[in-house]
Parts: C-alpha cells; sequence; structure tokens
C-alpha cells in the first residue's frame, strides 16, 4: 500500500480485532506485489500486539502472528508461511490450510503449535467438525499441560457431540489442578455448548460459596436461561444485573444479556434503555448481529412481527461451531418458529 502511514496500519490493526480480516488484506498486498509493503504491514502489526497484548506462562496463549514475529522463530518462516496463517483465521483458504499442515509437522515445537492453533481456527470457520477434532486431539496429546491444548481438544469432542469425553477431559482438569481462571474456561465451554443451565447454575453456585465467582460466570448463566422454556425467572434478572455491576456497565456482551432478559420478559422500555446503552458503546455507533435480534424481539413485544422478521433476518448464522447452540441466530429460529405458529 504505497503512501500508507504507520499511524493509518495501526488503525486497520485495531479493526482487526473487530473482526475485519486483517489477514485478507495482506493477503491482498502481497498478491499484487506489494511484498516489502506487506512485510512492513507485518512488522507494525507484531510491535502493535506485543505492546496490546498481555504475554503469561501458557505455550498456546497469544496471537498467532505476533509469536510468528518473535526473534527465535521468525527465521523460520517467509511472509508466505505468516500470511497463510493470517488467511487461516481469517477465511480458512484450501492453499493455506495445505500449507499449515505441513508446518505442524515441524520438529520446531513453536513453529508446529502456531501453526495446529491456525488450522483449528481455519477448521471452526469452515465449519469442519471432524477435522478440527483431528489437529486438537493431535495437539492435546503433545501438550497435555496446556489449558488451551485442552480447551481445543474439549472443542473438538463436543462439537462432534462427544459429550462423555469432554466430561473427562473438564475432570482432568480439576485433577490436574489448572489454574481457576483457565478451568473456568472449560467450563464455560462445556455447559455453554450442551445448554446445561442447571448443571452450570450449580457450578456458579460454588464460585460463590468461595468467593471466586466472575462477571462472566453470572453473564453465562443469565444468558442460558434464554434457552429454557419456561425463559428468565427472577433469579437470572438478578445474575445479569451482578455481571453489569461487575464490569461497570462498560462490557457490551453483557449489557446486550440483561436487554435480551428484558425484552423477553416484555418490559421493553427497560430494554430500550439498554440498546441505546449498547450503541453508545459501539464504536462504529451501529448494530451488530446481536443488537438486531434485540431489537427484533423488542419489536415483537410491541405486536409488529413485520419489522420483528425484519430484524431477525438480519442476524448472521453463527459462523463458530461452539458457539451455536447459544447464539442468537439459534434464539431466531425459535421466534420463527413461534411467530409462524401464530399465523
Amino acid at each position: 500500500v504505497p503512501g500508507t502511514t504507520e499511524g493509518e496500519i495501526n488503525l486497520v490493526v485495531r479493526d482487526a480485532q473487530q473482526g475485519q480480516g486483517l489477514g485478507k488484506e495482506l493477503t491482498e498486498v502481497f498478491n499484487a506485489g506489494e511484498r516489502v509493503a506487506a512485510e512492513q504491514m507485518l512488522g507494525w502489526l507484531g510491535d502493535e500486539f506485543k505492546r496490546e497484548t498481555i504475554r503469561v506462562n501458557e505455550p498456546l496463549d497469544g496471537f498467532v502472528f505476533v509469536r510468528a514475529l518473535e526473534p527465535e522463530v521468525q527465521e523460520l518462516f517467509s511472509t508466505e508461511d505468516v500470511l497463510a496463517m493470517l488467511t487461516a483465521e481469517t477465511g480458512g483458504k484450501e492453499f493455506s490450510r495445505k500449507r499449515l499442515e505441513k508446518l505442524a509437522v515441524s520438529n520446531h515445537a513453536g513453529v508446529a503449535l502456531m501453526a495446529a492453533e491456525a488450522l483449528l481456527d481455519a477448521c471452526r470457520d469452515m465449519k469442519d467438525g471432524e477435522a478440527y477434532l483431528q489437529y486438537a486431539d493431535q495437539l492435546y496429546k503433545v501438550y497435555p499441560e496446556s489449558s488451551m491444548a485442552a480447551l481445543y481438544y474439549m472443542r473438538g469432542l463436543l462439537i462432534n457431540d462427544r459429550f462423555d469425553d469432554a466430561r473427562a477431559v473438564l475432570s482432568a482438569g480439576e485433577e490436574a489442578g489448572m489454574d481457576d481462571e483457565k478451568l473456568e474456561d472449560l467450563y464455560h465451554e462445556y455447559y455453554a455448548y450442551t445448554v446445561d443451565y442447571e448443571g452450570y447454575r450449580e457450578y456458579v453456585e460454588g464460585l460463590e460459596a468461595e468467593g471466586r465467582v466472575t462477571a462472566s460466570a453470572y453473564n453465562l448463566l443469565a444468558w442460558l436461561s434464554l434457552f429454557l422454556d419456561e425463559g428468565p425467572q427472577q433469579r437470572d434478572f438478578n445474575y445479569a444485573r451482578k455481571a453489569v455491576k461487575m464490569t461497570n456497565s462498560q462490557n457490551s456482551a453483557i449489557l446486550h444479556t440483561l436487554a435480551c432478559l428484558y425484552a423477553d420478559a416484555g418490559r421493553c422500555n427497560e430494554a430500550v434503555k439498554q440498546l441505546d446503552e449498547l450503541e453508545e458503546l459501539s464504536p462504529s455507533g451501529r448494530y451488530t448481529s446481536a443488537d438486531w435480534y434485540l431489537y427484533g424481539r423488542i419489536v415483537e413485544e410491541y405486536g409488529i412481527p413485520g419489522y420483528a422478521r425484519q430484524a431477525y433476518e438480519r442476524v448472521l448464522e453463527e459462523d463458530d461451531l461452539s458457539n451455536i447452540p447459544v447464539s442468537c441466530w439459534t434464539l431466531v429460529q425459535s421466534r420463527f418458529k413461534e411467530m409462524d405458529s401464530k399465523k
């Protein structure tokens, strides 16, 4: 991109964190013959995330492209390799997958880890559950002590309906004394995919008793209540409000959950207030796919099914296999079914 400044690229980097597909953009630059510009962009990208990403003692933590630019492994990658990983994460191109399969068997542990992680993202985006489990299984066998490898493996088992095996991974994490935060990630993944409200409520109540409950735990529990036949109860509103309070009303996902509970209960004025707050928090000021579900639910409660249906149709189908059971898209399918039954 001749003439592009570093400041402008940093804006692109931040947009990429919002799902804008930076890997795709870099690949286009590279394929256009602007190799030097692509390499410069990669360098700026690495510097940006090295400043902003918290590094912890976990072999799989951190962004693929950050680790690719670290001195000890940088010399092992060509620009094409890095772009392959970026593209796999944002689009799952077949050429990237073939290249990454070769890198995944590298004798260099860092290279193999990066390639495997990118392959998992590609398989998830392409909704290839069997391949996802294959790569996750390989990764978990090599790094059984890694909480992220365990999370990937559990996710692979869940999306292939191997629930008992997934539960065994969770139990193994408990027995190994896994860090609380990492163990919570496994619990979230398991109970969200299985939509097991009662099981997760028991887990959260245990955290409460020990004084270790988090805002994300309260939020997920409140969100799961939307998938129950009886819908959210008063306790679920309490969970959602606690999550909002713990995050000082600054977390859009948590505000969205409370707003959806209000809308589901027909408390539209309160739901609209939360929707306005969500719009203020949005960098673009535009409705997200999840916001359109909320808007549709409010309009439906106001008795305008035509406009509600139009809003629901703007909710995107969930791309992530592991999120489908508790996604807004799944809730929309339920609303369509309910609306059609009233015709």
